[in-house]
């Protein structure tokens, strides 16, 4: 199908849009069922705004849903980026309809942005209004004694929405050997687990039979040949991101050393912004996809979140850098910190 306005070309499968889904349902420790996921073409008005006030006139770009009416200032940031533009469809995607018409949207964007940033219809300005159609995956899950969720991302970086509907549950002995075998992973994670080994045989505490920690090493023991194998045959790229150095602090002690917190700058919203690069290489001899996760973190909770993916052709040794943006609501004098997660 020829749509009536650019779209881009979509970079994530169905595939990985479904493991980022997987991966993020699983940090929550959840169990899911797929009961469908779906492409479809969504449009956008993307526009300029000026708010018109003595002095610096503040401006901005933003975006309006043509089909739910609603605001969005994540449309335009995919505008400034290198995506390949194309008006084919794929085949079997569908197309969300234009509820919002373009003189609609010229009425409608100036209220959205004034009641957004709090201030008079009258002061702000719209121009350079364009139409936008951005390629989104609709995943709909079902996870036992919750429900069914509907989870959206968008198909060119994997950016979800709708998680922070699904609570994580508890933690059980189950779960404990999940991650250890996530730990054992990375050469860190190995480190770790040998750490807690350790422990608890310094403890003089032989493991019971009826142990859950004993459960889990038995566990681990048993499929630490599968998943050594299983790891050994996968390739992938590597992915390193990190915060701009605008977006961080000085070190916590005395300036010199320690952890950089972040020091997150505030959108037209309200919301507090932080933003970076990854840079992914790959030295297998097939292209792959790879994606990461990247939070900003409270103390130990995620309360900013976005994931980047990129298609890296085999052999690429060369980095190939993607810029990214992570929004949360939250106060500037809070603490923050960035956490990255190789996801895929």
């Amino acid at each position: 199908m020829i749509l009536d306005a650019p779209s881009f070309k979509t970079l994530l499968t169905p595939e990985v849009a479904l493991s980022i889904v997987q991966k993020e349902i699983a940090r929550r420790r959840w169990p899911m069922e797929l009961s469908e996921i779906r492409l479809a073409y969504v449009p956008y008005w993307v526009f300029s705004f000026d708010v018109l006030a003595e002095g610096p006139t503040p401006s901005g770009r933003a975006a309006l849903n043509a089909a739910s009416g609603e605001l969005d200032e994540f449309v335009p940031q995919i505008l400034l980026k290198p995506f390949k533009k194309t008006k084919e469809t794929e085949e079997g995607s569908e197309v969300e309809p234009t509820n919002v018409s373009r003189s609609e949207a010229e009425k409608v964007a100036p209220a959205k942005v004034a009641a957004t940033a709090g201030i008079k219809r009258d002061a702000v300005a719209v121009s350079a209004l364009a139409k936008y159609y951005l390629p989104t995956y609709y995943v709909w899950v079902n996870i036992p004694s919750l429900g069914e969720f509907k989870i959206e991302l968008d198909a060119l970086t994997g950016s979800p929405n709708g998680l922070e509907q699904i609570p994580a549950k508890e933690k059980g002995w189950n779960d404990s050997a999940s991650e250890a075998l996530d730990k054992m992973k990375t050469p860190k994670g190995w480190a770790d687990l040998a750490g807690e080994a350790a422990s608890t045989a310094g403890q003089g505490k032989g493991p019971s039979l009826l142990s859950n920690k004993y459960v889990v090493w038995v566990g681990l023991i048993v499929l630490i040949l599968v998943v050594l194998f299983f790891f050994n045959r996968q390739g992938s790229a590597v992915v390193n991101c990190m915060v701009g150095n605008a977006y961080l602090g000085a070190p916590e002690y005395l300036g010199l050393f320690g952890d950089s917190y972040l020091k997150p700058a505030k959108t037209l919203s309200g919301q507090l912004v932080v933003r970076g690069s990854c840079e992914y290489t790959n030295k297998n001899s097939n292209d792959v996809t790879a994606c990461v996760r990247l939070d900003v973190l409270r103390d130990s909770a995620t309360i900013g979140t976005n994931t980047s993916c990129l298609n890296v052709p085999a052999g690429t040794e060369v980095p190939r850098e993607k810029d990214f943006e992570i929004a949360f609501n939250g106060s500037s004098s809070v603490r923050y910190r960035f956490r990255s997660e190789q996801t895929v």
